[in-house]
């Protein structure tokens, strides 16, 4: 929770700079490392430094952040790797560099590393010091490693605490004395601090262990009861945001989706997933936003039309009605305004209370109709119910133009254009994205 929010749009939003919400940033990424982990057979956390010249000076790679030392070092591993594993695209890492904050401010790394085999056993290890060999490198013990000629490397306990340790430095820019004035932080400032941080990305971490729990949600025909995700040995939940939280929530969209075409109704869980979003969520655009994807999928966002636009609309679709295509442009009005589900464009404008209202209002009619019409194949269904609600000469209770003379006209015509042309079938049409998951 946000200690100093700032208000935009109307509508207040995270600092992203005060004490609370640096601490909610790295407790997120330890909780994407945690589940990283949770599905990868072996994790390693590797300090890497460098070694002064031989002249006694340090080299350029200890005083500014040299990325490309790190990609050698892991061109490397993954080499050696498919060499001996006969496998590739199974490492996976998180890179933070930090400026050492006392004595001669010397830069090195910490990385956490993911693979499906271990990665000790690669290259050649001695002890640093007294440069006798050995076979697998113990924890908290300096080494010299033929796969990083740098300097000494040494490996840490790679639990929760560790997690937590590492990626402190993810935050590390944040901890300068300028930014932290009049922060609980600033008695640890430090005006030299500095960091530098990279990931895998294809797929972002923590999105592995994602795909894990949708591919349980699908094969057991359930939806989780609440978008955050609890991950094994972590204190807390990992609360999902940004475009990974939509994807996640197309996803359980898809299921739900899949699952009420098959049999008619929701799957378990999926009451108490709408509710709960509107409690996870401090922000009405968030929680909009949240309504939106699970009810929806992914949609396209669009601003909604102003009143003249719309009414600008409708006149096209008068003047082409009145053009002589009447049943073409007739079909399409009613399949916007007919159905009980408004419009995408009516819909934007409408809050999380009455997407409830929608959906609930549409599950109750869509049970009826089963109930009346028990001899429908299953797969027919969907459509069948949809042209019964185009014959009812309705517009929906949330159409914003239910009054527009085009629409009353269109909706008292299509039973007679359905009888000529046959019914228009399909479904509820949004405009949607792809999603990642």
């Amino acid at each position: 929770m946000c200690s100093e929010p700032i208000e935009m749009n109307g509508q207040l939003v995270a600092c992203r700079t005060c004490d609370d919400c640096l601490n909610t940033r790295k407790n997120t990424w330890v909780a994407r490392c945690m589940a990283e982990k949770a599905i990868s057979p072996n994790c390693f956390m590797v300090n890497l430094s460098y070694k002064d010249n031989p002249d006694g000076s340090k080299p350029i790679s200890a005083r500014v952040f040299n990325y490309r030392d790190i990609q050698l070092f892991l061109k490397s591993l993954r080499k050696v790797y498919k060499d001996k594993y006969a496998a590739s695209g199974e490492i996976r890492f998180i890179a933070c560099g930090e400026r050492g904050s006392k004595g001669s401010k010397r830069l090195h790394w910490h990385l956490i590393i993911w693979s499906n085999h271990p990665i000790t056993e690669l290259g050649t290890w001695k002890e640093f010091h007294s440069r006798k060999p050995t076979d697998i490198p113990e924890m908290g013990i300096r080494y010299s490693w033929s796969l990083w000629d740098h300097g000494h490397c040494y490996f840490k306990e790679p639990d929760r605490m560790g997690m937590s340790y590492v990626l402190k430095y993810v935050l590390g820019d944040q901890f300068t004395g300028e930014k932290s004035k009049r922060k609980t932080r600033f008695t640890k400032s430090d005006n030299h601090r500095s960091a530098f941080f990279r990931q895998s990305l294809k797929p972002p971490i923590g999105v592995p262990y994602l795909q894990n729990l949708v591919r349980g949600y699908v094969t057991g025909g359930y939806v989780p009861p609440t978008a955050n995700i609890k991950i094994p040995d972590t204190v807390g939940f990992w609360f999902l945001s940004g475009d990974i939280r939509t994807d996640y929530l197309d996803c359980l969209h898809r299921i739900n989706a899949s699952y009420k075409a098959q049999f008619g109704e929701n799957c378990a869980g999926w009451s108490t997933l709408l509710h709960s979003v509107t409690k996870s969520q401090k922000n009405e655009t968030d929680i909009n936003n949240d309504m939106e994807t699970l009810t929806y999928g992914k949609v396209t966002k669009q601003e909604a039309p102003s009143e003249q636009e719309a009414r600008d609309e409708f006149a096209r679709f008068a003047s082409s009605i009145k053009s002589g295509n009447t049943a073409s442009r007739t079909r399409q009005i009613v399949r916007r305004c007919g159905h009980i589900v408004p419009c995408e464009q009516c819909q934007i404008a409408l809050g999380h209370t009455a997407q409830f209202a929608i959906t609930d209002q549409n599950e109750t009619a869509f049970r009826d109709f089963i109930t009346k019409n028990p001899d429908i194949d299953a797969h027919s269904l969907k459509d069948a119910y949809n042209e019964s609600l185009y014959q009812r000469g309705q517009a929906s209770e949330f159409c914003g133009l239910k009054q527009s003379q085009e629409v009353r006209a269109a909706l008292a015509a299509y039973k007679g254009i359905a009888q000529l042309t046959g019914s228009i079938g399909g479904r509820q049409t949004v405009a949607r994205g792809s999603s990642q998951i």
